[in-house]
Order: structure tokens, then C-alpha cells, then sequence
């Protein structure tokens, strides 16, 4: 009968700790059927175990028998990030083999390095002791192989004992307790034998692994690890394996658990807060790494340690990460964000930064609350797109609709009210028209499950409004393209067939199956890829040595290798030259072509063979000034657009050497046809612009028909920019969304036109934005014109500035761009602590107007320099 408690005791203990399923207890059916004892038996023998203290039970019907008190209730196991998830089967084949019946099972553990070996094997131990399988005081023998990996031999004592025959061996020291081999696999094939020929063994003189009656000694419980790559005999030796899995096999909620936990351990270690931004944890969450979860506790270490110098000298203040932090390979993981966008905002949901302290391991996020800070969530959504490496124009559409969502979550009352732009926009297009299309293009938000960005609405009240005013002769869409598009989009062509009939039916307006199509095109998103990498230059020289020495000083002084050189024999055939010249391009071009900066004439014949057989972007350039090459390879390290540098490099050049006037500036409006919105856009700017700019509306529907007009205007215009539905991105032209034409009032028309902040009437940019041209070096200047308006609107809005403030401020602003993308050291502000203490909230204001600029040039704005700006805006 004691051997039947026994039996039924273990049976409960096994079944609560190793099948999910009874970890609220057990009830005495199911040990019966388990043990294979009467019922009326094995109740008698539960209740005696609840007599003994070693059970209880509860109060519940049918009754449930568990672990008692006296056992500690939070499973040794429980902690483990995982545990009921990937590391699941692991615990519970490590649970059946410590409470195996007839004794505990020998383990055998695999896993890539850093995986949680280690953390397994000291839960296991907690595990037996808890299940008084081992006595807390037992030996617990670890033996780690790697670190006699360069004398292996030297670690024979320590396995087989002294003189060979196991006494005072490590299988010795662990009889009644546990003894753990780390990294089995760096011994060689003569030891991992005979251990499995100790393993093998039944009896002998002396067996350290074989219970000794007399002495009073247990078996040791043994635990071998090693990486994947297992020594099979060992292996079936060993009755349980489990395989640990590495870090990228764990779902990605485990992998931030595990960041979660290092991060609050710094906090503890620094006993300082730790508050860290939700891009920094992302490019945390995405990373590879090689030593698993070593790796992933390095890199928050680190990038800990790079924060806490920032504030070493300031007792109790806070470390902030940022993304700067991090190594440059983790940084650039965000790249798999888009793909993995559905998971992360599962994650993180509206979080911006999460906060770790020292005082609890529970980590809190800084939510934003509604209306407190609608701009901060729009630049946060933008900087995220930015990071994805999202385009512009898919930009606008996304964060159209972002907007949208949030107008809804905060009930924001935006300052261009809708019915004011719908006023100014009834002045050029009947009013039924607005009305139809807006209900029209509610219901296809709906039926698409897409929502629109107002340029769409704009774009289409012009385009409908174009088909009853003018009388347009020719067809704008063949039939065959027509019939293309259709095939393609067909949920976008039946929501505008329903357009086309209701348009019918109220305005009397009969659109042929080539109309409808062109509706269509108002739907349909971009698809255009963004970039991927940057034009280059390649000289070539005929001779030896100064195609390649003009690329090496190229290199060296822009401090970039986007240059390259190709020395052109005399006495190389002009077949193997090009042949040769052929295979470089290939190699060295990034998918945005190569700028060619050649010397003689019938270089550019290959070139534009090459070009020709290969559909490489080729532009060449038979000036072989190394001035001309230093600008190209310097401009092409920060645009993607290479008939844009080829652009600004030519005409630097012609300055050079000519005194041309300067070109008459033009306005380019666009929409799908080029005759209706955009004439009648272009009939608005005539009508209420007084910059004197002539403007001219042309089609984009066809990108390279729209890129051979530009191109041809520029000859004869310098475009000033296009105005539209959406950016063609175009030699880098800048580009005003026709939304944000109509959503002003006509006198600030010509405001918008110069990319001037509306509350800056007297401002004048473009004198500065010349400055900035001669003077900068690393900033791209077209970036600036797009970004800087806006930043400057705000904060001028926000303080009281006169214009000598905001020009002091705007030349500031651009030249802290410059100094950082150079490299130099930030302005060291001594006062930076007091202010940001003194100015909370402007702190945070500047932070959040300034982020486009870090995000944009991928830099880092330090405190000292808000503190600089804090002071300039506040007129300390």
C-alpha cells in the first residue's frame, strides 16, 4: 500500500507540472485511469496524501486534488519568457524527465549559442529541488568543455577522475545531485566515446553513475548541452532531448519580452529610469542575431551605456535611447518594418516610447491622449514611413489617410475648414459636381477600404467639371490602354462605371468606356518603387592612371566612394574597351544609374550604345575637370534622382564657363489628360497669381511622354514647380499638392506658390536658400525647400517672432543640418539642463516640430542644440 501512495503521489505531481491541462488539479477518476488503480483505492490514497500535507484539495465539484503549500506554488519554470509559448514542449519533456517515475531521465539539451542553455538547466534545478527530487543542498557539478577547447586533454581529470577510473571525477562529486556537461561537442572523439561507454555500463567495480546501496548514493541526474550539431551515439544514450530555439524561431511578442527584460535590468543597474523610443525597440525587435540571445542583451547594454553618457554628470536624470544608439547593421533593420507593420502595431498600438524604471520590473508606455497632440502623431507616422524607406508620393497618400483617423480620434476641428475650401473650389466648378463626387468617393472609400487623400477629390471635381466646360476633340485614352487598366483594376473601374451613370443621370454627361477608364486613374495608388540606391560617377580617361587617381581624389575628398575610374588603353582594341566599360557599369551601377565624365568624343558613342543594350540610366558629361567630378559624386551621395544631379551639375558647369541669363520660371500644372483640371488649375493661378510666372498644364498619365515635355521646357524654362494630384518626381522639381491650393484663400496663393509659411508674409526664403547653395556641402537643398516652410510655420505660429528672429532662426536651423551631416561636434550649450528643465513643454514642442529634419537627413538633434533654439525662439 505505501508503494501505491507513491505511485499515485507521483502521478499527480507529474500530470500538474507537465500537461496544461490539470494545472488547477486533478481529480481522482482522472489519477485513477492514469495509475491504472481502483478508484475507491486511489481516493483513499489521495486523502491520506491530503492528511500527510503532501496534497490538497478543493472545495470545488467534482473535487480537485493539488501540490501542497508546503510546495511552492509558482512553477520554477513559469518566469521563463516563452514558457507558454516557444519553449513550451521544452519544459514539459524537461518536467516528464525530472519526475520520471522510476527516477529522473538524463537530458540532453540543443541549441545555437546564446540561445538560453544555461537559464534552462538553473530552472530545471530549481524545478527538481521544488519537486524534492534533489535535496537543495545536493552538489550541482557544472562542467563548461569550451573553455579547454585549446587543451582539450586537460579537461580528462576533471571527466574520468585523476588516475583514469572515475574517482573523484565529476560524475563522481554528483551522485545525489546534478551535474550539467556545457558544450559537449568541442570534445573530442576519444573522450565523447568514452563517456558513452560509461553510459552503457551496468556494473563494475566502481560505476560513479550507479546508485551505491551502502553508501546511500543516487544516481546524478545528467545534463548534456551543445549546439546543433549533436553527437548522435550521445545522443541515444540520453532518453529526452530537447532543442532550445534560437531567437529568430521565437514570435516576435517573446523577442520583445526578452528586450523588455534587459532593458528593465539596466534600470536596475543604473538605478536610473530608462526611457527608450519605440523606433529604438523596433529596430531592436527586427535585428538578426548571431549569439541569440546574448546578442540581444549586448545591444540594449550598449546602447544603454552610449544614453547614460550623455547624463552621467546629471544625478537623477533620466536616460533617454534614442536611434542613434544603436549599431548602424541594427539600425538598419527597420527596413523589415513594412512587412512585419501588421505584428509590430499589435505590439506597440499608439505607444511613442516605452519606460523602464528601477523600482518594478513592469514596463509602461507613453500613450498619447486624445487632442492633446495631433501634429506630434502626424510627424510620428511620417517619420515611421520615412524609416521604411517609403516614397514621398506614397507618403501623402498614407498620411492623407492617417489624418483622416485621427480628425476622427480627436474630434480636432482642423483650420481649413472644409466648406471654406469647398467655397473656393464652387468658384470654378459647379456646386452638383462637389456634391456628387464627394458622396461618390465616400462610398468608394467604403467599397475599396481605402481612404483618399483630398487632392483625389480636387483632381476629379476639375476633371469632371473640364468634361462639361470644354470642348476637348481628341481621344485622350486608346482603347487598348483603356481595355489595359480595366484588366488590371477591376474594382476600381466598377466604382467608376457607377460614377459614369450617376453622372449621366444627373448632369446628362455620356462618358465612353475610354472616359471611364480615365476616372479610374484617380483611384488607382502608385506603385512606384522607391530607389534604391544612389547614381554614381564614372570617369574615363584615355591613358594610364588618371581615369582611376581622379576617382581615388574624388573618394578622398567627398569622403564617399561614389566615384570610379576606367583608364582607356591606346593600345586596347575599341571592341574589348567597351566590352570592358560594359561589364564596369553593370557592377558599379546601384539601379540609378551612372553619370560619365569622359574625354574624348567617341567615348560617348559606347556610352550610348551601352546604354541602349543594358536600359541603364547613362548621362555623360565631356568635361574632365575633376571640380565637375567632386560636385557629381558629392550630389549623387544624397539624391536618387539622376537627371536631377545631372541637372545641377550641367548647369553649375555652364556657369562656369558662360554668363547666360537666367531662365524665365515656369509653373507646370498636371492632372491625368492635361486638358481639363490642369487647364482650368492653370486658369486659377492666371487669374489670382501675381508672381508673373507663365504656366503651362500638361498630362501624366504617360510618365515618359510627361518626362520628354519636362525636358524639352527645361531647355527654355526653369520649372519653378508642379502643381497637381500627386508628385511626378521629376528632376527633382518641387511639388505643391492642388489640395493645398484650394484649402487657402486666393490672396495666399502666391504664399503658396513660394513655398513661403502663410503666417510669414515678409519672409523672404530665397536669397537663403542661394545662401545655403553656395555654402553647404552635405545638406541636399531640395530636401530643405520641402521641409522647412512647415517647420517654420509652426514656429512662428507658436512664438512671437519678428523677421529678423525668423531669419536668424532659419539660417540657424539649416546650418545646424550642415554642421551635423558633416560631422562636427554639436554646439555645447551650458545651460541646456536648466532650460529643458525650466521649459518643458517647449522642449517637447521643438522636439517634435524639429523631427522631420532628423528623420529626413537621418541625423540626431542633441539637447544642446534645442537649447540653442529654445533660446533663439524665446528671445533669452
Amino acid at each position: 500500500m505505501e508503494h501505491n501512495q507513491d505511485v499515485v503521489y507521483d502521478a499527480v505531481r507529474e500530470l500538474i507540472y507537465t500537461d496544461g491541462n490539470y494545472t488547477e488539479g486533478v481529480t481522482t477518476d482522472v489519477v485513477a485511469e492514469h495509475t491504472q488503480l481502483q478508484r475507491t483505492n486511489t481516493s483513499a490514497l489521495l486523502n491520506k496524501l491530503v492528511r500527510l500535507g503532501k496534497l490538497k484539495k478543493t472545495k470545488t465539484r467534482p473535487v480537485r486534488y493539488q501540490m501542497d503549500e508546503g510546495t511552492p506554488t509558482t512553477d520554477a519554470f513559469s518566469t521563463l519568457i516563452g514558457a507558454s509559448g516557444s519553449l513550451k514542449k521544452a519544459i514539459q519533456l524537461a518536467k516528464a524527465a525530472v519526475l520520471y517515475p522510476s527516477g529522473n531521465l538524463n537530458i540532453q539539451i540543443t541549441a545555437q549559442p546564446g540561445s538560453g542553455t544555461s537559464a534552462m538547466v538553473e530552472r530545471i534545478t530549481q524545478f527538481a529541488e521544488a519537486s524534492q527530487i534533489i535535496n537543495t543542498k545536493a552538489p550541482h557539478i557544472v562542467v563548461n568543455c569550451r573553455n579547454y577547447a585549446e587543451n582539450i586533454h586537460s579537461l580528462d581529470p576533471v571527466l574520468f577522475g585523476p588516475k583514469g577510473d572515475y574517482k573523484g571525477s565529476c560524475f563522481e562529486q554528483a551522485r545525489n545531485g546534478i551535474l550539467f556537461i556545457n558544450h559537449y561537442e568541442y570534445l573530442q572523439a576519444s573522450q565523447q566515446s568514452e563517456i558513452i561507454d560509461l553510459l552503457d555500463r551496468k556494473a563494475g567495480a566502481f560505476d560513479p553513475i550507479v546508485a551505491d546501496d551502502k553508501t546511500g548514493t543516487k544516481t546524478p541526474f545528467m545534463i548534456f548541452s551543445c549546439s546543433n550539431q549533436a553527437n548522435q551515439q550521445l545522443e541515444r544514450k540520453l532518453p529526452v532531448t530537447i532543442k532550445l530555439p534560437a531567437v529568430d524561431e521565437r514570435p516576435l511578442n517573446e523577442k520583445l519580452a526578452l528586450i523588455n527584460h534587459f532593458f528593465v535590468g539596466e534600470a536596475k543597474t543604473s538605478q536610473r529610469k530608462i526611457i527608450v523610443s519605440t523606433t529604438v525597440v523596433k529596430a531592436l525587435l527586427l535585428a538578426d542575431y548571431f549569439h541569440n540571445v546574448k546578442d540581444i542583451m549586448a545591444a540594449v547594454t550598449i546602447a544603454c551605456a552610449k544614453a547614460y553618457v550623455r547624463v552621467v554628470n546629471e544625478p537623477g536624470c533620466d536616460i533617454n535611447v534614442y536611434l542613434d544608439d544603436l549599431k548602424p547593421v541594427t539600425q538598419k533593420a527597420l527596413l523589415k518594418e513594412k512587412e512585419n507593420r501588421p505584428v509590430l502595431d499589435a505590439l506597440f498600438e499608439d505607444s511613442e516610447t516605452m519606460i523602464f524604471t528601477p523600482e518594478t520590473a513592469v514596463v509602461t508606455r507613453d500613450e498619447k491622449k486624445p487632442g492633446l497632440d495631433l501634429y506630434g502623431d502626424i510627424n510620428k507616422q511620417y517619420a515611421l514611413l520615412v524609416d521604411q524607406g517609403v516614397g514621398s508620393k506614397n507618403i501623402k497618400h498614407v498620411i492623407s489617410d492617417h489624418i483622416k483617423k485621427l480628425f476622427e480620434r480627436y474630434n480636432y476641428n482642423h483650420r481649413y475648414d472644409l466648406t471654406n475650401s469647398q467655397e473656393q473650389l464652387a468658384k470654378i466648378v459647379k456646386p452638383e459636381i462637389i456634391t456628387t463626387v464627394k458622396t461618390w468617393l465616400d462610398n468608394c472609400s467604403k467599397v475599396l477600404h481605402r481612404t483618399f487623400e483630398p487632392s483625389v477629390f480636387y483632381g476629379l471635381c476639375l476633371h469632371i467639371n473640364s468634361l462639361l466646360t470644354i470642348n476637348i476633340t481628341r481621344q485622350r485614352m486608346s482603347s487598348e490602354q483603356a481595355k489595359k487598366l480595366i484588366d488590371q483594376y477591376p474594382a476600381e473601374y466598377k466604382e467608376s462605371v457607377k460614377l459614369a451613370q450617376i453622372l449621366n443621370d444627373n448632369l446628362q454627361l455620356n462618358l465612353s468606356p475610354e472616359e471611364t477608364a480615365l476616372l479610374m486613374m484617380f483611384l488607382i495608388d502608385s506603385k512606384d518603387e522607391t530607389p534604391k540606391g544612389h547614381p554614381v560617377v564614372l570617369y574615363i580617361m584615355h591613358g594610364n592612371g588618371a581615369a582611376k587617381s581622379l576617382s581615388e581624389t574624388t573618394n578622398t575628398l567627398n569622403q564617399n566612394n561614389y566615384a570610379y575610374g576606367y583608364d582607356m588603353n591606346l593600345d586596347v582594341s575599341t571592341t574589348t574597351a567597351m566590352g570592358e566599360i560594359k561589364a564596369l557599369i553593370k557592377k558599379i551601377d546601384q539601379g540609378e544609374g551612372v553619370i560619365v565624365i569622359y574625354d574624348m568624343g567617341s567615348i560617348k558613342v559606347m556610352i550610348d550604345t551601352i546604354s541602349q543594350e543594358t536600359n541603364i540610366k547613362l548621362r555623360t558629361i565631356q568635361l574632365p575637370i575633376t571640380l565637375i567630378g567632386i560636385d557629381a559624386a558629392r550630389k549623387s551621395s544624397m539624391e536618387t534622382d539622376i537627371d536631377y544631379v545631372y541637372h545641377l551639375v550641367t548647369t553649375d558647369a555652364k556657369n562656369m564657363f558662360a554668363t547666360d541669363q537666367k531662365k524665365e520660371e515656369i509653373i507646370v500644372t498636371l492632372c491625368h489628360t492635361g486638358e481639363g483640371g490642369a487647364a482650368q488649375l492653370k486658369d486659377y493661378i492666371d487669374q489670382n497669381s501675381r508672381l508673373g510666372m507663365r504656366v503651362k498644364a500638361l498630362a501624366m498619365s504617360d510618365k515618359q511622354e510627361l518626362t520628354n515635355e519636362i525636358i524639352a521646357l527645361r531647355k527654355i524654362y526653369q520649372i519653378h514647380a508642379f502643381v497637381g494630384v500627386y508628385d511626378p518626381q521629376l528632376f527633382g522639381i518641387p511639388y505643391i499638392p492642388i489640395s493645398k491650393v484650394f484649402e487657402n484663400s486666393k490672396k495666399n496663393l502666391d504664399q503658396i506658390l513660394s513655398f513661403k509659411p502663410l503666417t510669414g508674409n515678409n519672409f523672404a526664403y530665397d536669397q537663403i536658400y542661394n545662401y545655403f547653395r553656395e555654402q553647404f556641402k552635405f545638406t541636399s537643398i531640395a530636401k530643405l525647400q520641402q521641409l522647412m516652410p512647415d517647420i517654420m510655420d509652426q514656429l512662428v505660429t507658436t512664438y512671437d517672432l519678428g523677421e529678423d528672429q525668423r531669419i536668424g532662426l532659419f539660417v540657424h536651423l539649416g546650418s545646424l543640418v550642415e554642421r551635423t551631416l558633416a560631422g562636427n561636434p554639436p554646439t555645447v550649450e551650458a545651460r541646456t539642463a536648466t532650460l529643458i528643465s525650466k521649459y518643458p513643454d517647449d522642449y517637447k514642442f521643438l522636439r517634435r516640430t524639429l523631427k522631420p529634419l532628423e528623420k529626413h537627413f537621418k541625423l540626431i538633434i542633441s539637447d544642446d542644440e534645442i537649447a540653442t533654439v529654445l533660446m533663439i525662439v524665446r528671445k533669452l
